[in-house]
């Protein structure tokens, strides 16, 4: 077979080696876009509170701070509105138990039924002389003239979103929004994340720390930082100047001149988060569940999502929130070595199961209280989900073919009067990844129809259906996953303007007459040990996958068919120091066709562990296998 492998920045490799990094893991990330020592040094630094992002970086953040203030001192009522989704669900939870945390007097509503995306323009118009603060959580930057109702009739509004921003933005109190904020570095973050940021600076608001300025010297260089951000030197007096520098020349030598910067900032953050009275438990509490949230929404896990989950994930193992504990526990995880792929695989969708079926706020009301009751309700309409998941996508995918030659072969696009709108997603996504093209599934009725739009693709998938706005009614998602809605009469205008776009929908999977690999492992030193050098990667998911690998002239010890249809291979491999277990899918007829005792094969392959019966051994999951030449 053919691999590609992208060239490595030798110079910087070896650096890092002499300096006691593992040099397979430095060749991966190097590989995947670690180019700089910063780069390395914010990546497998990413479980330290003290990388968490300061939330003063958000620009109206203290102004919302200080509306929030004034309504729990003036006893008014605030209403928190989210979303259906776990982002929604954890966004929502996050914020109300921390509202309720301050004393304030606060109410949540989360869509429930057929009512759509964002703040229902029937529903607001019971809201004035019952609210007098909306705080919208994961939606609302694109309700301007609901806003602009709640304004006019004595109601602020604050907006906690992280989706995509259109022309028009709403007249709201205070917009936090990292795609609103053009300087703000990290825009691509899910809205449990800006919740979670939010909350987090409160605490620090309401310190003595913060607005004041401090200094730190170290090695004869003078730092200044203002709200846990590095700041230009002012004249300030420099209150915490002997402290921090005898702290830090006591206890700490910098690996490397080119990140001292770095370093000091996040140890400073880590002392001043000690020292605000409860400020650990927030951050211990909230970020797990920002983690489940960033998780579901598919985030890629880079820069502050790496941060979260990596944290996130280690609390999960150690003291899980009750909520979360008893759905591992139900799930039969071994809590103490979940992980961020368990998480996706086997938590996230059960929360998400009541919001699709109907009522979001059987999720938000189980998050607070971990009620066994609650629990067995979820998972019962996890199971329903899933079942009617099926049943669409298996009265869809024999049409496949046939229905792209409407679109040019570029997409899909499917409308059903059967199919509920809670599974039109999971729909379109199985449909995306049978076809590798993009999918369209509509649930129609007679007045409105609702889409849900998956895919891979170079276009962002809001960006595209901007393109249609004049048509749909509301429209909003992010780069590979987006929702809509519309009038039914306007149905087939949008079909057409699919038809008439859709040479911009060009897949983001390029075929290649080869396997682009993550690095080659030399049969000598494939071994149980490659697993632990290389899970400080961790976490694995969008943008930080498992790495891919290869390995030439490896031999067979012995093998066994498995699975129904007994298509499957259980392989059993020789290093020439040692055996290691590997599966291989759908492969079984061609192995048997060719396999003696003699041959060599050259494998690529991801490696994990396999939980069997109690037991946890490492196993690698075979991609391709040839023989070797």
């Amino acid at each position: 077979m053919k691999v590609l492998k992208k060239e490595i920045d030798i110079d910087f490799v070896k650096k890092w080696i002499d300096r006691g990094l593992n040099p397979i893991v430095l060749s991966i990330l190097n590989r995947r876009g670690i180019k700089t020592d910063n780069d390395l040094y914010r990546f497998l630094n990413s479980n330290k509170a003290g990388m968490i992002p300061s939330p003063f970086i958000f620009e109206g953040i203290e102004k919302a701070y200080q509306r929030i203030a004034d309504a729990v001192m003036n006893k008014e009522k605030i209403l928190v509105f989210g979303d259906r989704d776990v982002d929604g669900v954890t966004s929502v939870h996050i914020l109300t138990q921390f509202l309720k945390s301050i004393n304030a007097d606060v109410d949540f509503i989360v869509p429930v039924g057929a009512d759509p995306y964002g703040v229902n323009p029937e529903s607001i118009k019971n809201w004035p002389g019952k609210y007098g603060l909306v705080i919208t959580v994961d939606c609302g930057i694109t309700n301007v003239d609901e806003v602009a109702f709640l304004k006019q009739n004595g109601i602020d509004t604050i907006i906690l979103d992280h989706h995509h921003v259109h022309e028009k933005i709403p007249f709201a109190y205070s917009i936090i929004n990292p795609k609103y904020q053009i300087n703000y570095e990290m825009s691509d973050m899910a809205a449990c994340v800006v919740v979670f940021l939010f909350v987090m600076g409160w605490y620090f608001w309401k310190s003595e720390y913060f607005n004041r300025v401090y200094y730190i010297k170290y090695n004869g260089t003078e730092y200044t930082i203002k709200n846990l951000l590095f700041i230009e030197s002012e004249k300030y007096d420099k209150d915490m100047t002997d402290y921090f520098s005898k702290r830090f020349v006591s206890s700490k030598t910098f690996i490397d001149d080119s990140i001292e910067k770095d370093e000091l900032l996040v140890l400073f953050k880590d002392e001043i988060f000690k020292s605000i009275p409860g400020f650990s438990k927030i951050i211990e509490s909230y970020i797990q569940f920002a983690t489940l949230g960033t998780i579901a929404d598919i985030m890629p896990l880079v820069g502050i999502n790496r941060v979260i989950v990596s944290l996130g994930v280690d609390l999960i193992r150690k003291s899980p929130e009750n909520a979360i504990k008893m759905l591992i526990e139900k799930n039969g995880i071994d809590g103490s070595i979940i992980t961020a792929t368990d998480i996706a695989w086997k938590i996230t969708p059960i929360l998400n199961s009541p919001g699709r079926m109907g009522d979001a706020r059987f999720a938000v009301d189980f998050l607070a209280s971990g009620s066994d009751n609650l629990a067995t309700t979820i998972l019962l309409m996890n199971d329903e989900r899933r079942k009617q998941g099926d049943e669409a996508y298996n009265s869809l995918i024999n049409d496949v073919d046939e229905n792209a030659q409407l679109y040019d072969n570029k997409i899909n696009v499917f409308e059903s009067r059967s199919i509920s709108r809670g599974v039109i997603g999971i729909t379109a996504n199985k449909i995306s990844e049978f076809t590798g093209r993009p999918a369209i599934v509509c649930a129609v009725d007679d007045e409105i129809t609702i889409g849900s739009m998956r895919g891979d693709l170079t276009c962002h998938l809001v960006e595209y259906l901007d393109g249609a706005k004049a048509i749909l009614d509301e429209f909003g998602g992010h780069k590979f996953a987006a929702g809509f809605r519309l009038k039914t009469k306007n149905f087939e205008a949008f079909k057409e303007f699919v038809k008439q776009s859709s040479h911009l929908l060009i897949s983001g999977v390029v075929e290649s007459d080869g396997l682009s690999i993550d690095a080659e492992i030399p049969v000598q030193y494939l071994s149980d040990n490659l697993y632990s050098d290389i899970s400080i990667i961790e976490p694995y998911g969008e943008c930080n996958e498992m790495p891919l690998l290869y390995t030439k002239s490896i031999t067979v010890e012995n093998f066994s068919v498995v699975g129904k249809d007994q298509s499957h291979l259980k392989l059993t491999l020789n290093t020439g120091s040692g055996v290691l277990n590997a599966v291989y899918w759908g492969k079984a007829g061609w192995f048997k066709s060719l396999h003696n005792e003699s041959n060599h094969y050259d494998i690529v392959y991801k490696i994990d562990l396999n939980h069997f019966k109690g037991n946890i051994t490492v196993q690698l999951k075979i991609v391709n296998m040839e023989l070797s030449v």
